[in-house]
């Protein structure tokens, strides 16, 4: 539960699950765990859970997704489990038992694209994984990046969660229309991650943003899928992007933008981004292509290795954006992140086709080489694993729209999961689900794992 020390106030269950199985643990706080089951109108019913195998294997994936239900269906977010691995930390030794320990690296997470206007809020959440106590500083900046704009320490009991509401606004920051949130771990000891729920006051959709340690980011090469500038009577997206310098010279970064389905692509004017430094692009098709009514992705190449990070945002606006906006975060993706022949499959869970929810998916290439992709659509309880293959072009960009609705034709899909392999060809590829919301319209952006 929030605000408590994990290793003394938790709850535990135990399930199984089978080889290349998915299993739907639905409404999982309330039904696994019983918060608010009680009636007891103190109950916690918000906090952090933690997943931990008990046999050997480790390709495992988990999903979550918290939403609101409304008169119109439901506004949500989606988020993927955070490895271990992957946390902030001083400690030195292996992290989990049995594992050799990794190399030290600074204990850094950073967050763009936050906000706290008259159209953003933006609520922090810091969880502490290890089982023992941590503290650090949270740095707050503009997109200059020079110097923090507020600095805020934190202090976390072991297994803590906490969730900061209104976190920028509470630091008398009621105008920052673009920001970035970094957070460093001080203690000798503790884990820690973070994330940021970045709200929207009018529409109430809320963005979730994933936290990247740009320490850890080397390549020249940064992919945004799933980016579009469309306003038609059955069309209306657009794709707001944030580019952020982790290192410590400049970068000169030229954008290149491919119209799906292996269109021509469009040169954009290269841009100089300083050290610690946010290029802000709202509407960026129209800003740095001078294009609309298109959608597909775009490429950022430096000509040496840099430590960027990108990430977008693809959202709706609703009656012109009087009535707020409906969107996704987008984190950028390098080929280090993407596969390639004889790599693993990803796997993009937690997907639905019914009546009230359709599922996209969407890939790109990120290398500059051709692959031969097979895409295999996991049902639950079905010995049948309906699969497609498709051939994608150097850099190319494809939405398959729909995509359950195709391989499982004329049947509602619940717990679906996609697996996206490359069979052929040296390319590199990556792959995303949105799954939205029939009544709301709502997407949720489900990275491949």
């Amino acid at each position: 539960p929030t605000k408590t020390d994990g290793t003394q106030s938790s709850k535990t269950t135990t399930v199984s699950v089978d080889p290349n199985q998915t299993i739907a643990l639905n409404d999982i706080a309330h039904d696994f765990f019983g918060v608010g089951a009680s009636g007891n109108a103190n109950e916690i019913g918000f906090g952090s859970i933690e997943v931990r195998p008990l046999s050997a294997g480790t390709q495992n994936y988990v999903s979550s997704r918290s939403f609101v239900t409304t008169a119109a269906g439901t506004i949500g977010q989606f988020l993927s489990a955070v490895p271990f691995s992957a946390f902030a930390t001083n400690a030195s030794g292996p992290a989990v038992p049995g594992v050799p320990p990794a190399a030290k690296i600074p204990a850094i997470l950073s967050l763009q694209q936050v906000a706290q206007s008259t159209r953003f809020q933006t609520d922090l959440g810091l969880v502490e994984g290890s089982g023992s106590a941590a503290s650090g500083t949270i740095r707050i900046y503009n997109d200059s990046g020079q110097t923090p704009i507020k600095t805020v320490p934190f202090s976390l009991q072991p297994g803590e969660h906490q969730q900061l509401d209104s976190f920028l606004a509470n630091q008398g920051l009621n105008s920052l229309d673009d920001g970035r949130i970094e957070i460093t771990v001080d203690s000798a000891a503790g884990a820690v991650t973070a994330y940021a729920s970045v709200i929207d006051r009018v529409s109430f959709d809320s963005l979730a943003i994933t936290p990247v340690n740009p320490t850890l980011v080397k390549a020249s090469r940064y992919v945004l899928p799933g980016i579009a500038e469309l306003t038609t009577a059955t069309s209306n997206f657009h794709s707001d992007i944030r580019v952020f310098n982790g290192g410590t010279s400049a970068a000169i970064v030229t954008p290149t933008y491919y119209p799906q389905n292996n269109d021509t692509p469009v040169p954009g004017q290269a841009f100089t981004i300083n050290p610690g430094e946010v290029k802000r692009f709202d509407d960026a098709l129209p800003s740095l292509f001078n294009i609309r009514g298109s959608g597909g992705s775009i490429l950022l190449t430096t000509s040496g290795q840099s430590s960027l990070v990108a990430s977008g945002r693809t959202y709706t606006r609703v009656g012109d954006g009087t009535l707020g906006t409906f969107g996704q975060f987008i984190p950028g993706v390098t080929p280090a992140e993407a596969v390639t022949t004889g790599d693993r499959a990803l796997q993009i869970q937690q997907l639905e086709q019914s009546q009230n929810f359709r599922t996209n998916i969407g890939l790109a290439e990120v290398s500059g080489s051709g692959a031969h992709v097979r895409l295999t659509l996991i049902l639950p309880d079905s010995k049948v694993s309906p699969s497609t293959e498709l051939d994608l072009g150097p850099n190319e960009f494809r939405q398959l729209n729909r995509i359950i609705e195709s391989m499982n034709s004329g049947k509602n899909t619940y717990n679906a999961r996609i697996t996206v392999q490359v069979t052929k060809g040296t390319g590199r590829v990556t792959a995303y689900g949105s799954m939205i919301d029939n009544s709301t319209q709502d997407p949720t952006y489900v990275p491949a794992q």
